[in-house]
């Protein structure tokens, strides 16, 4: 590697080194994600999801963001701000581990996740799947399982209490964060080049960082534990990578979480799904189809059953 070799090259052999170091060690796991770093490029969604983020007030519809006042009324929004830390300055040292902003880039992720799976600019109605839907539970729940859950599990008042009291198990599990990290910024200059904002605590680099600690933070809580180790970063990052193939846009919001936080949804419903309750594969029903016109036997040997929504 030389200095004269354009960026994206000089990123590029970094990356590869880094990764390498990576597969000489012996965590469970690890592995698959290496694996899934070496293939983002080739790919293509991160490159969509950077942009994606990159593009900010953009991807909304005119009158699809909630107001300051609706925005207060979200009961699982209320829960975080209240209890997890909150400060306009990022200073590590001098906040707890996992504070109200991590918790809030699964929101901004999502939002930018249904939006490169849609293909069109957000409207009301795709901010209330987003947030009544289960989604968010569903993942702080079981993680990279959250496509198998079928009932929405409740997240309370105590799991952000134990959210906020997590430290780091040892400093083997801060360096394998720290290079993973680092490892996801230099993709992103392989890929962008030039116009990739990296660098926490702002710019895609920094908002994807504190995604995947909270997603590791979930994880400890989910293991029983009040330390994050190496299992729930690789963890973290299994589940975040199979949201960014997954078409969320499959998730509709249901009345009563929605109910809960002071929304009414429109009674307009689609046709529906038939899910399998033995493998969770399912099929959109498209508009004039009925569960009726399907056998309800799945190829697997389950069952199919018929849902409003997923």
């Amino acid at each position: 590697m030389a200095w004269s070799d354009p960026p994206e090259v000089r990123f590029a052999e970094k990356l590869e080194k880094n990764l390498t170091e990576l597969e000489n060690l012996d965590i469970v796991g690890l592995d698959e994600v290496i694996f899934e770093i070496r293939n983002l490029e080739k790919e293509g969604f991160y490159k969509r999801l950077i942009n994606a983020i990159k593009l900010k007030k953009k991807i909304y519809a005119s009158g699809a963001k909630y107001s300051r006042e609706e925005g207060r009324q979200i009961k699982l929004l209320i829960l975080a701000h209240d209890i997890l830390s909150n400060s306009t300055l990022y200073i590590p040292s001098k906040m707890d581990l996992i504070h109200f902003d991590h918790f809030y880039t699964t929101y901004v992720f999502l939002e930018r996740i249904y939006y490169m799976c849609s293909g069109e600019k957000l409207e009301r109605e795709d901010l209330l799947n987003i947030n009544f839907s289960g989604l968010t539970e569903k993942i702080m729940f079981d993680l990279d399982n959250f496509d198998k859950i079928n009932k929405i599990p409740e997240i309370n008042e105590e799991f952000f209490l134990k959210l906020k009291e997590l430290k780091w198990q040892d400093n083997e599990s801060k360096k394998l964060y720290d290079h993973l990290k680092w490892d996801m910024g230099y993709l992103g200059h392989v890929i962008c080049t030039s116009k990739f904002i990296g660098g926490p605590p702002g710019g895609f680099a920094g908002t994807e960082m504190f995604f995947t600690l909270f997603l590791a933070g979930c994880s400890a809580i989910n293991r029983g534990r009040d330390e994050i180790n190496q299992f729930d970063i690789v963890r973290a990052y299994k589940t975040y990578f199979k949201l960014l193939k997954t078409d969320i846009t499959i998730y509709k919001a249901d009345s009563n979480l929605a109910h809960d936080s002071g929304f009414i949804l429109s009674e307009t419903k689609g046709a529906g799904y038939l899910v399998c309750d033995k493998c969770n594969s399912y099929y959109k029903l498209e508009s004039g189809e009925s569960a009726d016109d399907f056998e309800d036997i799945c190829d697997c040997g389950g069952h199919l059953v018929y849902k409003d929504s997923i």
